[in-house]
């Protein structure tokens, strides 16, 4: 009985060890932060490198791993994966695992196209008794669009398809990422953006609920990032650079 007792408690040394052994490489694995390869991708891109700037000044490896836009989300909020790079606020009223860094990483231009001659679009009620295209899973115009008659795009470059067919009276997009897709478009010259934007919306990082300590980390260097101008620099740096491509 006495060799028993012992041999058990040789295994709970064991386990012991072996966890303690096991915890530095558990605690040094990368983040893992879910980005989108849909709508706004070039966006991402951009976001991408302000947070990785961020999350290098703190010493915290990330790894950004590309989800359809809404599956990027649903793994962030499940905990599968540690965070999300980029959403508008309202996200986490949804997604309630999801913790905001209340810190805007980027903003999000949504723009309206439309066939020549240029129509004046001011504002979302502009768009009333119109036909409007718009792309699939982009939260920030889903939530604008309804009740209006719309049809949804799995692309950018199906919304002109349409609105050159006269399918609809007017697309809707995503600023520079919808701005490219017309610049290489086909019927470019039968189409136009139209002048100004109809929103421009706030872009917020968030990470799953058991980072609520590096949450705050965040969001402290991500403030000080925003007093000295450099979240504005890099945005303005990786703009530049997308449209010189």
């Amino acid at each position: 009985m006495r060799f028993v007792h012992q041999a058990r408690r040789l295994v709970a040394l064991h386990c012991l060890w072996l966890g303690l052994v096991a915890a530095p490489a558990v605690a040094d694995e990368p983040l893992r932060l879910g980005r989108n390869e849909g709508p706004t991708t070039l966006l991402t891109d951009i976001s991408v490198a302000v947070l990785q700037s961020a999350y290098d000044k703190l010493g915290v490896e990330v790894r950004f791993e590309g989800y359809p836009l809404l599956r990027a989300l649903a793994l962030a909020n499940a905990g599968t994966i540690d965070g999300d790079t980029i959403r508008i606020a309202e996200a986490g009223e949804h997604y309630t695992n999801l913790l905001r860094v209340d810190v805007p990483i980027n903003y999000l231009e949504i723009t309206a196209y439309a066939r020549t001659p240029c129509p004046t679009l001011n504002q979302w009620d502009d768009l009333q008794g119109k036909r409007v295209a718009y792309e699939r899973g982009v939260l920030a115009i889903e939530r604008r669009v309804k009740g209006l008659a719309t049809i949804q795009t799995k692309d950018k470059p199906e919304l002109f398809r349409l609105l050159n067919r006269g399918m609809v009276d007017v697309a809707v997009g995503t600023g520079l990422e919808t701005d490219v897709v017309l610049r290489r478009s086909a019927d470019k010259d039968q189409l136009c953006r139209v002048s100004g934007v109809l929103e421009r919306v706030p872009l917020y990082h968030y990470l799953h609920k058991r980072h609520a300590a590096l949450v705050q980390r965040l969001q402290t260097q991500l403030q000080v990032m925003q007093r000295h101008g450099e979240i504005d620099a890099i945005l303005r740096r990786e703009r530049a650079r997308l449209m010189a491509e």
